[in-house]
């Protein structure tokens, strides 16, 4: 089995890491505070592009990738050279 790491690289859209920045058709999504003073409350979050941009399966890439598209993003997914593992490491 060849194991590989998958890397999303692109460009985002234009303005889009200023703050407040929202891609069109995006809806903030609330969570509810379960403690605190302001338990049962909701709060909004803003929006924020995925952190990691590393994957270890072409699947788990795709979807990623799918994300950024879906909000302007261009992206291609580029897969490492195949990773050697050390002989007798964890099993």
């Amino acid at each position: 089995m060849v194991t590989r790491v998958y890397r999303l690289a692109g460009t985002l859209p234009e303005g889009s890491d200023a703050p407040g920045w929202e891609p069109p058709g995006w809806e903030p999504d609330d969570y509810r505070i379960t403690s605190g003073p302001d338990a049962g409350a909701w709060d909004s979050h803003p929006f924020r592009w995925p952190a990691n941009r590393l994957c270890l399966s072409p699947g788990t890439a795709k979807r990623r990738a799918a994300i950024f598209r879906k909000y302007g993003a261009t992206v291609v997914i580029e897969a490492s050279e195949p990773v050697t593992w050390p002989s007798g490491g964890a099993q």
